[in-house]
């Protein structure tokens, strides 16, 4: 339950039976992820902490109020729950029980039950870093300043639906080319690329081998790979790839040339371009064409 005040809605209710989680903001871009979409220290490496206490508000230089959005009963509950006095959590004393508390934060989630005081009071003092901790999962991206973010229940739940469809739409993409070696390898190169990441794979690798490698992508990024596969852009992707691949086109750096010319057509976007117009569809057929007779030889 909630009371409504002329200024702001007050919580009439300190412990609440809820779970959230406090989830580390992974964001693209890092140049250790671009090594590696799973290197060991993208975003913060193993055994290392970030120690979080309670800001000071910039404007008043006192410590924010933790406590600022309850009533006075949740005060109350929560000291007589702490064996506090209501002074001691007054945040305009040099002295008071926020300028002890801490919270340790790192790469792994963190679970907090919200029916646990212990829990709260850290749960509390990591909400208070608003600066550093995105108030909810959905806007983890709203400031390049959030490092973690807090998932409530219903955020939960719906990130369970939509892992699910993705990892469905996934295995439906799956059966679609089970058996084909050649458009499993395709796939791959064309997730690598869009990822800015190494593809490792050879001419070489076996079918179960790369069958096995788009499991583990299942399981690490199903949401990428539906992305990829929603591009309308994919099947243009997947014939720059071959067209590169068989010296039909030359790559330089980051633009692409026809084979033997010295006038680029472009980056990678003005490729697509120019191969999805339909003014250059002979171009495009040409193109195909040409791959076909590689890959049949």
């Amino acid at each position: 339950m909630e009371v409504k005040t002329k200024k702001s809605k007050l919580k009439t209710t300190l412990l609440e039976n809820k779970r959230v989680l406090i989830k580390p903001v992974r964001r693209k871009g890092s140049w250790l992820a671009n090594i590696s979409p799973n290197h060991i220290g993208d975003f913060q490496y193993d055994n290392t902490f970030t120690t979080m206490e309670v800001p000071l508000n910039e404007t008043t230089n006192k410590l924010v109020d933790p406590l600022l959005g309850y009533n006075k009963e949740c005060k109350e509950e929560f000291c007589d729950l702490l064996a506090l006095k209501m002074e001691d959590i007054n945040i305009h004393k040099s002295k008071n029980f926020w300028t002890t508390q801490r919270a340790r934060l790192n790469k792994l989630v963190l679970p907090l039950d919200l029916n646990n005081i212990d829990n709260l009071v850290t749960f509390l003092v990591i909400q208070s870093n608003k600066d550093k901790i995105a108030p909810t999962w959905a806007e983890r991206k709203a400031r390049g300043t959030y490092r973690w973010a807090i998932q409530y229940p219903e955020e939960m739940a719906q990130e369970t639906k939509k892992r699910i469809d993705y990892t469905r739409e996934c295995w439906k993409f799956y059966g679609k080319i089970e058996g084909n070696r050649q458009a499993m390898y395709d796939f791959l190169y064309i997730y690598y690329m869009d990822k800015k990441s190494k593809f490792s794979y050879s001419d070489d690798s076996k079918l179960d081998f790369l069958e096995r490698e788009f499991e583990k992508l299942v399981e690490q990024d199903a949401e990428g790979i539906t992305l990829i596969l929603d591009d309308d852009m994919y099947e243009t992707k997947v014939i720059i790839y071959k067209a590169t691949k068989y010296g039909i086109m030359t790559k330089k750096g980051h633009k692409y040339f026809p084979a033997g010319a010295d006038t680029a057509i472009g980056v990678l976007s003005d490729v697509i371009k120019y191969l999805d117009d339909k003014q250059n569809s002979e171009d495009r057929i040409s193109i195909i064409q040409k791959i076909s007779a590689k890959e049949d030889k």
